[in-house]
């Protein structure tokens, strides 16, 4: 959700306008134009804060700045100095634009990782407080009879084996499955909550990839990862409203 105000928007509207080249023509529906296609690139970016904000004006005005110094070396092609001149200041422009891009994409992400996540705290503290002294109270619902249970019944067809166990035969590994792990205990779970609060990217792409593996270990550069084991599986299978919120975070950011 965008907590940027109409007034700082307006600002940035007037920044980028005051920041772009002049148009190829010096007339007012040129120069509307031009405001109006780099306004719709800024909401584009979707900035939801200040700094979002600042960071998506300056990849709107290096963009058009850009575009500005390739169409001066077009228009000077008979002029090799000058023309190459231009080339290199659009380059250097891109480059600026793309890493803003990838600033505002980190900040994006990680903002909607944070608010996720707190919203699912926010939601399980919600369901755990008691009800207030003068809240009202749902009105009474007559006692739902109990239903009577199933007859267990043995089950007709043993269950199958994943393929890798059916391909080697390895007939000690039925037993082995058939004592499922344990759940992980309440002191891991609130020890991985707490590491997900402070790390939400990474914590999420450990559920997702199953732990740390040779293939993800570069991405928790700088992240001081949980060293007990009890706290790194509860990361993986443990359940709880702010575990269950990083199941396919990853992938909802990136789509």
């Amino acid at each position: 959700m965008s907590r940027l105000s109409e007034a700082a928007r307006l600002e940035y509207y007037i920044m980028i306008g005051a920041s772009l080249p002049a148009p190829v023509e010096a007339t007012e529906a040129h120069r509307e134009s031009r405001l109006g296609t780099a306004v719709e690139a800024f909401n584009a970016l979707r900035p939801a804060n200040a700094y979002e904000a600042l960071l998506a004006a300056q990849i709107v005005v290096c963009g058009v700045h850009a575009m500005d110094c390739l169409r001066d070396a077009s228009s000077n092609h008979d002029d090799f100095n000058k023309s190459a001149i231009c080339r290199n200041q659009a380059a250097s422009m891109m480059r600026e634009a793309r890493a803003a891009r990838r600033i505002l994409a980190q900040e994006q992400k990680q903002r909607l990782g944070i608010e996720a996540v707190f919203g699912a705290q926010h939601a399980q503290q919600a369901v755990s407080l008691p009800p207030q002294p003068g809240a009202p109270r749902a009105a009474s619902l007559p006692p739902v009879p109990a239903a009577e249970p199933a007859p267990m019944t043995a089950p007709q067809h043993p269950a199958a084996l994943p393929l890798h166990l059916v391909a080697t035969g390895d007939a000690t590994a039925q037993p082995a499955m058939a004592d499922a792990a344990p759940a992980p205990s309440p002191e891991a779970i609130a020890l991985a909550e707490a590491f997900t609060i402070d790390h939400v990217i990474a914590a999420a792409q450990i559920r997702e990839d199953g732990g740390v593996t040779p293939q993800n270990q570069a991405l928790f550069r700088g992240v001081a990862l949980p060293a007990d084991p009890a706290v790194m599986d509860a990361l993986v299978r443990g359940r709880s409203p702010i575990l269950d919120a990083l199941n396919g975070l990853n992938q909802e950011l990136a789509a």
